[in-house]
């Protein structure tokens, strides 16, 4: 049966390990999707001497464009909390939904970011999130850091992880749950 794998974990606020560097990790790692278009855009945007706009890939809210280096910094300014959280289905789960590639994943993660803000106690107007996707051969996975502008504001606790797990995963499986629901109906209509 498939399922949506989740990790939800917490950077300290730690003058020794750099907050940011974890930024650099999840948008430059091997196997991360970087943005891209399809066809005769994507022929300009990569011939030879065109201007490169997606040098990592990391994603945010919509309209608001990403500068990895200002992400890193801000992150290492941020004295609050940060929190992270890893999404993963198995490949062929990942391919049946739809959910192998990153614009999929951009587009979800960018409708609840609400419910990731409701989850984690903080303003929709104070939330700051950024997301890369991993290619990764038998798990395609997202990396997730959140956090606050506020400073005190935001706490993770097991109601607000399983409220946010539970909103994604039902986006995720509804074409999935859709034919589930309709199995009865017609098992029903054959019976009539």
């Amino acid at each position: 049966m498939a399922q949506l794998i989740t990790k939800f974990g917490y950077l300290k606020d730690n003058k020794t390990r750099s907050r940011g560097g974890y930024a650099r990790y999840i948008a430059t790692r091997e196997g991360v999707e970087t943005p891209g278009v399809e066809g005769y855009m994507e022929y300009m945007a990569t011939r030879p001497r065109a201007e490169r706009l997606g040098t990592h890939g990391l994603f945010t809210t919509a309209g608001e464009p990403v500068a990895l280096s200002r992400v890193a910094l801000e992150l290492d300014a941020h004295r609050g909390p940060v929190w992270t959280l890893i999404l993963s289905l198995r490949r062929e789960d990942a391919q049946r939904l739809g959910f192998d590639s990153a614009a999929r994943w951009r587009d979800l993660l960018r409708s609840q970011a609400i419910t990731l803000a409701d989850g984690l106690k903080i303003s929709p107007i104070h939330l700051k999130w950024y997301a890369a996707f991993h290619n990764e051969g038998h798990h395609p996975h997202v990396h997730l850091i959140a956090y606050s502008t506020k400073p005190g504001e935001g706490i993770l606790t097991k109601q607000g992880m399983e409220k946010f797990r539970s909103a994604l995963a039902q986006e995720i499986f509804r074409k999935a749950l859709v034919s589930v629901y309709q199995q009865p109906t017609t098992n029903r209509d054959q019976l009539r």
